[in-house]
């Protein structure tokens, strides 16, 4: 069903953007619609909406109808803006404006209704998957509370069994538990996976259409992240696309040259003002610098507009929420995340990129990285201004907090791609108009 929701996205797609040029030739322009058509570009129009309705999170990661519309209409009218933008510097219009114009209004519902079909599919197959832990209590009750979360895939718990209480005088207690739940998906810790007799348990359920996962696998691909206290040496021999495939590193380099480029624009644009507000009550040095640790452990400086109070020290506890060091100016700075803008220097720079972990300060990374398995793993690639752990988990200021959000960077560094760094940049856009406060 996914897939096929997939395939009619792109026929409907360009089926759409056709019927209105055939509307435009036969009942507007009344001239043929092969002169008035170019082809190549309706294919190119088509394929942006698409690439940024994917980029949206459309069909597949939509779990309401409101947030399928918002997702649509805003895509689309982008798409639009963006060809359209393109079509004036080019000129004469590369399509006719009728097309252009009318695609999000037709695009949109055919979205909303293909985002409908993938969460009823998503919806179907929730109910199918129902899991049995067999882990330590303390492994399932870290899963149940992880149930608050939004999960990449959905799922259920229908209970656990511990791995200390087998084999028992039972006969085959997995096999009990599964037919009692009605388990369709078995997810067994590292401490299970090493006991011959669960093995011998879970083999012939496999046979039977039971899917068996391990703990770690089944965080990496429900939950968007892997486990610190599961993880072994042989669980990070990942290719790091930022490290290993030399096409994504120019790829993703020259977006971040143009990102960074577009972004210093802004600064320039916004700096004026933002001093001007400043005096109002956040008086003192417009930017605030500090040396925070890029790729390969490497010191670099980023800026901000200032927030806190001139006389905060750079260098101290943790930022929190509702840090009395942050100016009335300041908040509002924060909550509408214009504090960051300066950052795009950093990123036309190269010290930074678009997308990867958020970078720290040197003395909190030697305190994390003592305490904290794989920690540095983290600065293999560089730094990002948003990362798959801000979307995913709220702002943090503790060392478990720091734990969490290195598990949501360990995903990231493992699924790496364009696909991925789009819904990233997606998911942080939303966050920003619908949940300013992360």
């Amino acid at each position: 069903m996914k897939r096929l929701v997939h395939v009619l996205m792109w026929v409907g797609t360009f089926a759409i953007l056709r019927r209105l040029g055939q509307y435009q030739a036969t009942n507007r322009s009344l001239v043929p619609y092969s002169m008035l058509v170019n082809t190549r570009w309706l294919i190119a129009y088509g394929t942006l909406c698409l690439v940024v309705a994917y980029a949206t999170g459309l069909p597949d990661y939509q779990e309401t109808f409101l947030s399928s519309v918002f997702a649509a209409g805003l895509g689309n009218v982008a798409a639009a803006a963006l060809f359209a933008l393109v079509s004036t510097f080019v000129g004469p219009w590369l399509l006719p404006r009728f097309v252009v114009i009318s695609a999000p209004v037709f695009l949109t519902p055919f979205y909303v209704a293909c985002a409908a079909l993938a969460r009823r599919s998503w919806n179907r197959r929730a109910q199918r998957e129902r899991v049995l832990v067999v882990a330590s209590a303390a492994d399932y009750a870290k899963l149940v509370s992880e149930g608050d979360n939004r999960s990449e895939r959905p799922f259920v718990l229908v209970g656990q069994v511990s791995p200390l209480e087998l084999p028992d005088e039972s006969g085959l207690p997995i096999a009990t538990r599964v037919k009692e739940t009605n388990a369709t998906l078995i997810v067994l810790s590292e401490e299970a996976q090493m006991q011959g007799s669960i093995i011998d348990q879970v083999d012939p359920l496999h046979t039977q259409g039971v899917r068996v996962r391990s703990l770690t696998r089944f965080y990496d691909f429900w939950l968007g992240k892997l486990p610190v206290s599961e993880l072994t040496r042989m669980h990070l021999f990942f290719d790091i696309s930022d490290v290993h495939r030399s096409v994504y590193q120019r790829i993703k380099r020259a977006i971040d040259a143009l990102v960074g480029l577009v972004g210093t624009f802004t600064f320039f644009l916004v700096a004026p003002l933002v001093a001007f507000v400043n005096l109002f009550g956040n008086r003192g040095p417009l930017l605030f610098s500090q040396v925070r640790v890029g790729q390969a452990g490497k010191a670099i400086t980023i800026y901000k507009f200032r927030s806190m109070k001139p006389t905060a020290t750079s260098v101290g506890e943790w930022t929190s929420e509702n840090d009395p060091r942050i100016t009335r100016i300041g908040r509002y700075l924060r909550l509408t995340h214009f504090d960051e803008i300066p950052q795009f220097l950093n990123i036309l720079k190269g010290d930074i990129s678009l997308v990867g972990p958020r970078p720290e300060q040197p003395h909190y990374v030697d305190e994390l990285a003592s305490k904290i398995p794989h920690y540095e793993l983290r600065h293999s690639i560089r730094p990002g201004l948003t990362g798959w752990a801000q979307v995913k988990y709220p702002y943090g200021s503790t060392d478990a907090d720091a734990i969490e959000k290195l598990e949501y960077e360990l995903h990231y560094l493992a699924h790496q791609n364009p696909r991925t760094d789009a819904s990233i940049v997606w998911r942080t856009a939303r966050s920003i108009l619908t949940n300013p406060s992360r």
